[in-house]
C-alpha cells in the first residue's frame, strides 16, 4: 500500500470520528499490519467505517475493523458475482459466449468448472456450486489477470469446424469492462 494513501485514509478516518487520537507510532505499526491491502481497498474499508459505524470506542482494534470491512466487501461483492452468474445463465445459457463487466467472475467460473459446466447444474447443486464459487471469486478478485472471456458452445463448435464467421458476438454482462462492479 502506498504511504500517501494510508495517510489519507487515516486523516478520512479521524476527521469523521474527532475524539479519536492515534500516536505517530501507532500509524506506523498500523501501517504494517495494513501494508498488504492494496491501495483501492483500504480506502473503500476505510470510506464504509466513515459510513456506516456509528461510533468507534477507545478499545475497538481499528487494524482488524478494517480488514473485517475489507472481508465484507468481498463477500458481497462475490454474492453479486454470483447473481450476475446466474442472470447470465438463465438469459443466455451455455451456447453463448459471455463477457462480464466484473473479469474476476471469468476466473471464478474456471475455477468451479468452467461456464458450459456451470450452466449444466441442477437445482439441487446450485446451493454447493454457490459456495464453491463465492470462495472462488474471493480468491481470485483482487488479481489483475483473469480471461477475457467464458466461451460458449456457439463459439467453440464454429471455431473448430473453420466457420469463424458464424462465431456471435460475445454478449455483454453489466456494462463497460470494467474490473470490479463497485469501484469508486
Amino acid at each position: 500500500m502506498n504511504k500517501c494513501i494510508y495517510q489519507n485514509g487515516i486523516s478520512l478516518l479521524l476527521a469523521s470520528f474527532r475524539h479519536l487520537q492515534i500516536k505517530e507510532e501507532t500509524m506506523d505499526l498500523w501501517f504494517q499490519l495494513l501494508d498488504d491491502m492494496s491501495d483501492n481497498d483500504f480506502m473503500a474499508s476505510i470510506k464504509n467505517i466513515c459510513r456506516n459505524t456509528a461510533e468507534i470506542y477507545p478499545t475497538t482494534n481499528i487494524v482488524a475493523l478494517i480488514r473485517e470491512q475489507f472481508k465484507m466487501d468481498n463477500e458481497d461483492m462475490a454474492i453479486l458475482a454470483w447473481q450476475s452468474v446466474l442472470g447470465a445463465i438463465e438469459t443466455y445459457g451455455s451456447y453463448e459466449t459471455v463477457i462480464f463487466q466484473d473479469r474476476a467472475i471469468h476466473s471464478a467460473v474456471d475455477l468451479v468448472g468452467g461456464w458450459i459446466e456451470l450452466c449444466s447444474i441442477t437445482t439441487e447443486e446450485e446451493q454447493w456450486k454457490k459456495k464453491e464459487f463465492i470462495q472462488a471469486y474471493k480468491a481470485v478478485v483482487n488479481r489483475d489477470d483473469h480471461p477475457e472471456k467464458m466461451v460458449g458452445r456457439l463459439e467453440i463448435d464454429n471455431a473448430s469446424k473453420g466457420l469463424t464467421e458464424y462465431i456471435p458476438k460475445p454478449k455483454q454482462i453489466g456494462g463497460n469492462n470494467q474490473k470490479r462492479i463497485g469501484n469508486e
